[in-house]
């Protein structure tokens, strides 16, 4: 991951150790190894540092001044596997499983189901609705500013299994 300040973050996929380069110095990042291996990571508006495990279970871990957290069931993630994750410019976190999308609104402590639904990607068009896409097309999640209600829709846009793996992008017209 390439921060908007230019550091480098890294994950060790051996020692599960993350490491950062900042300013021509390679370092090991003080704390806690990855219970597994790191798959995404993504930084939020505020410079925290999200990455998603290969863990069957969910499992987030976020970094932020200084300290790390980690993000499980207990945290209302559900029971399965990540396929992605989106910091929304609001700073929410939202994250797609095989089973359920969720949401962490900016400074919550807990996810919130959004959702039930398959395998998906997540997005975020230039109105800040938050959109998913499966295998039954793409569809927004939220109403504008990633809150309330979608537009009511009679069918998904359509979208073909290569859009689904990474999510659907949007210009600057939506």
């Amino acid at each position: 991951l390439v921060t908007r300040s230019g550091d480098v973050w890294t994950n060790s996929e051996t020692s599960h150790r993350f490491a950062l380069y900042r300013k021509g110095t390679l370092r090991i990042v003080d704390g806690v190894a990855a219970p597994s291996r790191i798959s995404e990571m993504v930084e939020g508006p505020d410079g925290s540092i999200w990455a998603r495990t290969a863990n069957y279970d969910a499992e987030l871990l976020r970094f932020h001044d200084g300290q790390w957290r980690t993000f499980n069931a207990a945290d209302g993630l559900p029971p399965s596997n990540v396929t992605n994750m989106l910091v929304a410019a609001d700073g929410a976190i939202w994250v797609a499983c095989t089973s359920a999308v969720v949401g962490l609104a900016a400074g919550g402590a807990r996810f919130q189901t959004v959702g039930l639904t398959p395998r998906g990607a997540l997005s975020q068009d230039s109105q800040g609705r938050i959109w998913l896409s499966d295998d039954s097309g793409s569809y927004p999640l939220t109403g504008p500013g990633g809150r309330g209600q979608p537009p009511s829709m009679r069918t998904p846009y359509r979208t073909g299994a290569e859009q689904i793996q990474l999510g659907p992008l949007f210009d600057r017209e939506g």
